[in-house]
């Protein structure tokens, strides 16, 4: 009987986690590649005045390209801003969540591999 409850106490926690990790929002980084004046004036123009956006490289000049960070949801009229304005555009970072959890995943095994060796080689107590 402990085992059922057990069984049932952890799908109810998978549950609660994949809900809750459906209801979170993925962000994607595009790379936008303005090759006119009016192109750079649109982009500088929605950098000071949309919120929304997380621009990590700002539109500067003609040629240099331009990063920004959005949730998908808000992707749809960005994209189709950046279509009316004839801006080339591609995506950077497809999921920038995933992505850090990816790196974390990696320091952290890095971590346990640079400990580990520290141990056998006697760097660390074995207490």
């Amino acid at each position: 009987m402990t085992r059922l409850k057990l069984s049932i106490i952890f799908l109810l926690i998978l549950l609660i986690i994949k809900d809750v990790s459906a209801k979170q929002k993925k962000f994607t980084v595009w790379r936008l590649q303005p090759t006119e004046k009016e192109q750079i004036e649109f982009l500088q123009t929605m950098h000071m005045n949309d919120v929304k956006l997380d621009f990590w490289k700002s539109p500067s000049e003609i040629g240099k390209e331009v990063h920004v960070m959005l949730s998908d949801e808000k992707s749809e009229d960005f994209l189709k801003q950046l279509d009316d304005h004839s801006i080339n555009h591609s995506v950077m970072i497809d999921d920038v969540q995933k992505v850090i959890v990816e790196q974390k995943e990696k320091r952290d095994k890095l971590r346990k591999q640079v400990r580990l060796r520290d141990w056998r080689e006697e760097k660390v107590s074995r207490a």
